[in-house]
């Protein structure tokens, strides 16, 4: 009764973390959408206003210095809106993650889960929101640039006004590069904050023995099952034999006495000793089986 209490309990927290999770998602993608959409046509009309008017002053004998002076303001104002873009695109890839996991703990197929089910992104990883962000802001961000550039320099009105598009052009492809890299390096996250690689085996252990399912562990690590020496040398693994035989034990099918787990480098190795523990597969065992868990990979 208690296991089920438990399991019940897990289960609604996962389902309140999941609701949470994708309403955060829609929350923040909504402002980003319109944001993008706002950006540009109010650049474009503001631009268009200042040159003309502005145009109109220097022809009677007065200064483009005020357009260089709002052109410099408002290059500053999207590069600060950029950065909050940034970390939009960051949270949106974590909640995307997040809500993968959970889809997974609560046992939706790709078939049913949205996040799990959606389909990878083209142009090296980057259609849709991150591209079109990148494309939309720089533009913006140029365009304020050239409203200066008129302010401070009038002649690049006639002589010049070619120069931004094979500069738009250069810069668009580095900073592409850039955060097609920094999404990626930011998104390999193998441990919460603090927390160690054993750690993390522990609780998810202990999660999957109070719910009597692998699902906590699945989630999170790569599994497979051998002979450990000493010093916890891994010698053979055998895969297949690994998750029959962890559910086994999970739903207490085996008389386990001692569990230890040991960190060695990016494995966790967890060795339980018992009497029921003598063969696996027909394969003769010395009363203890270890399991080698790797925490799975989290790619963008």
């Amino acid at each position: 009764m208690g296991d089920q209490s438990d399991s019940d309990r897990r289960e609604k927290a996962l389902q309140l973390a999941y609701q949470r999770a994708a309403d955060s998602y829609e929350a923040i993608t909504e402002f980003r959408g319109k944001l993008l959409g706002l950006l540009p046509l109010a650049t474009g009309i503001s631009a268009f206003l200042l040159l003309e008017r502005q145009g109109k002053n220097f022809k009677s004998g007065g200064s483009l210095w005020p357009l260089g002076a709002i052109g410099l303001l408002g290059f500053v104002v999207t590069v600060g809106l950029f950065a909050y873009e940034l970390r939009g695109m960051q949270r949106c890839h974590r909640l995307e993650r997040q809500a993968c996991t959970l889809e997974e703990r609560l046992g939706l197929s790709a078939e049913q889960g949205p996040f799990r089910g959606q389909p990878k992104r083209a142009l090296c990883d980057m259609l849709g929101p991150p591209a079109a962000s990148l494309i939309i802001y720089l533009a913006t961000a140029f365009a304020w640039l050239y409203v200066a550039g008129v302010g401070f320099w009038p002649s690049m009105r006639s002589s010049y006004a070619w120069w931004p598009l094979p500069a738009y052009a250069v810069v668009l492809l580095v900073a592409w590069i850039w955060v097609r890299w920094w999404l990626h390096t930011s998104a390999r996250d193998k441990a919460p904050t603090g927390w160690s690689n054993l750690e993390v085996i522990l609780a998810d252990y202990v999660d999957a023995r109070r719910c009597r399912n692998l699902g906590p562990i699945q989630a999170s690590v790569a599994l497979d099952a051998g002979q450990v020496k000493r010093h916890h040398r891994l010698l053979r693994r055998e895969r297949n034999d690994a998750l029959p035989l962890l559910q086994r034990m999970i739903e207490g099918g085996y008389a386990v006495r001692a569990l230890e787990l040991a960190e060695r480098g990016d494995h966790v190795v967890m060795t339980a000793r018992g009497p029921g523990l003598s063969e696996i597969c027909g394969r003769k065992l010395s009363g203890q089986i270890s399991f080698i868990f790797t925490l799975k990979p989290r790619e963008p």
